[in-house]
């Protein structure tokens, strides 16, 4: 279970629109809170496993593209 008020949201994001209006969206954090059950005393990471620029170039990676 979620403790009450703990924040799931990803540290860092990217989205990319193709011109067909299909949106990918990627996002990263240190700890795990993404699975089902979200582990909250657990060890994080030290870094964030991508830069800023590599999440970017991922957001616009084709083979994340729904039918793509």
């Amino acid at each position: 279970m979620t403790p009450i008020g703990a924040d799931r949201r990803p540290e860092q994001s990217a989205a990319y629109r193709y011109p067909d209006g299909t949106v990918v969206f990627v996002g990263q954090t240190r700890g795990d809170t993404f699975g089902a059950v979200a582990d909250t005393t657990g060890p994080e990471l030290a870094e964030l496993p991508f830069t800023a620029a590599q999440l970017a170039r991922l957001a616009t990676d084709e083979s994340l593209r729904a039918g793509g």
